[in-house]
């Protein structure tokens, strides 16, 4: 029985090592910027949805991450892919989330480019601009997090 072609498109998002500088973010104050204009900093996208699970579980032990090192050069941005913005602000509000926040949507040229398949996602980038790493698991991200950190 031959069941035919099915097409599945494919995104290929960024390798450790590529260069992320011309990424562009809003920060808190709703500004936008390139992560070039972030160098000397570690910068975290922190990619999640209101209606994720393991993306809710996960946020106090990032929000515990971010305060012990707070005193580093770390930025971070929040990448909300909710189509209901409103839902994503209720979320950012009843968990105190500090950090700037990005209401993308599913189909933003960054979620494009990032190639965002599935939440959570979390992408760490070095100093250099250079992608250090990703995973959708934060336990791994986080000790990449400390290790670059804390050299």
């Amino acid at each position: 029985m031959q069941l035919g072609e099915v097409e599945v498109p494919c995104h290929i998002g960024p390798r450790v090592g590529s260069d992320m500088s011309a990424y562009q973010i809003a920060n808190a104050s709703g500004v936008v910027r390139n992560v070039y204009d972030l160098r000397g900093q570690h910068v975290l996208f922190h990619v999640w949805a209101s209606w994720c699970a393991p993306c809710l579980e996960s946020m106090p032990s990032l929000k515990a991450t971010l305060d012990k090192y707070s005193n580093k050069p770390l930025t971070v941005v929040g990448l909300n892919i909710d189509e209901d913005r409103q839902a994503a602000q209720r979320v950012v509000a009843s968990h105190s989330l500090t950090w700037a926040q990005n209401y993308l949507g599913k189909e933003s040229p960054l979620a494009r480019q990032l190639a965002i398949s599935s939440v959570p996602a979390y992408y760490l980038i070095g100093h250099d601009g250079k992608l250090v790493g990703s995973s959708s698991n934060w336990d791994q991200l986080q000790q990449m997090l400390e290790s670059g950190l804390e050299k």
